[in-house]
């Protein structure tokens, strides 16, 4: 009998992400102009894309059109 698996790590117990998420997050920011320190960024582990953006539109009072055209910061 085939059996088909698949392994979730929502939670980076098996792979830590984080670093690849720091380095596309520079390359997000350098797009959007803007330095975003240390303590900012600690504050984004673990939390969603929608919590990084309000923290973002707050800390340097970006409009939204900037945050909310994601694909064109990504790509």
């Amino acid at each position: 009998m085939n059996q088909l698996a698949f392994i979730f790590d929502m939670d980076g117990v098996i792979v830590d992400s984080e670093p690849v998420y720091r380095i596309r997050n520079k390359d997000i920011f350098k797009k959007l102009g803007i330095e975003v320190d240390e303590d900012t960024q600690l504050n984004f582990i673990g939390g969603t894309a929608k919590r990084k953006c309000t923290i973002l539109k707050e800390q340097f009072s970006l409009s939204s059109p900037n945050l909310e055209n994601t694909n064109s910061l990504v790509n």
